[in-house]
């Protein structure tokens, strides 16, 4: 069985995305979310068996998105 090290960035990382909605008197509101994040360190192994390398794909994405 093959083993490779993966590197996983625990540095403060940014998502940015728009969003465009209309209030409750049907004015056009658009803002823009930014989110910081980061895996804690003694947490990467954690997030690698359990989400994989798409971590932000499958966590941070979807939450702004929602947003």
């Amino acid at each position: 069985m093959y083993q490779a090290v993966q590197k996983m960035d625990v540095r403060v990382q940014k998502e940015v995305t728009e969003a465009a909605a209309a209030s409750k008197d049907l004015q056009d509101t658009h803002s823009t979310i930014a989110v910081n994040f980061n895996i804690i360190p003694d947490k990467a192994g954690w997030v690698f068996q359990n989400i994989g390398m798409a971590y932000k794909e499958r966590v941070i994405d979807p939450v702004t998105r929602r947003s």
